[in-house]
């Protein structure tokens, strides 16, 4: 059991690094925009850039922070009933409903890994003025797919625990302990 505690602290600690890579790829974010605002009402010369840039970099945010609102349990859902449950009962409702989490991350992260070669092999550029590369966009939300699909097989696992055991695991900040 500890080499499973040990592969799934690591999958914790890439969707915990990616998650926070994101929270600096907001900050680069709000600087482009701060810089446009500037440089177009200070200074009356907009940029040909910023709008693409920020685009580009909330689409990565997005994917980046996938795997880590997963693993901090973020998403949102109603949970009227569930809430009720107890931990072997929800555990045993998530294992269920699994089938449909994998089956949409899988597709998600089969096309868009596929989109993503072929954007690389072309070295596909946006049709704009500015034209930026696309395919560093397109790869990051593969590995974004990749790091949800990695992070719920992480949950599965836990949850398979939980429904034998009835006891949840509990993400603590240096690993994973029971309760």
């Amino acid at each position: 059991m500890s080499k499973s505690k040990n592969v799934l602290a690591v999958i914790d600690n890439i969707s915990e690094w990616v998650g926070r890579f994101g929270i600096i790829l907001i900050v680069v974010m709000m600087m482009a925009t701060v810089y446009e605002v500037v440089a177009r009402y200070v200074f009356h010369g907009p940029t040909i850039w910023s709008l693409e840039i920020n685009r580009f970099l909330l689409a990565a945010i997005t994917a980046f922070g996938g795997g880590y609102a997963l693993l901090r349990g973020s998403h949102v859902k109603v949970d009227l009933v569930y809430a009720r449950f107890g931990d072997r009962r929800k555990a045993i409702i998530d294992l269920a409903t699994s089938v449909l989490f994998f089956t949409f991350i899988g597709a998600l992260l089969w096309k868009s890994a596929g989109i993503a070669l072929s954007s690389l092999e072309i070295r596909e550029t946006n049709a704009t003025l500015f034209a930026p590369p696309v395919y560093p966009l397109k790869i990051a939300l593969a590995l974004g797919f990749l790091i949800i699909l990695l992070q719920g097989l992480a949950k599965f696992i836990r949850d398979i625990n939980t429904a034998i055991t009835g006891k949840a695991a509990v993400k603590m900040e240096k690993g994973v302990f029971e309760r």
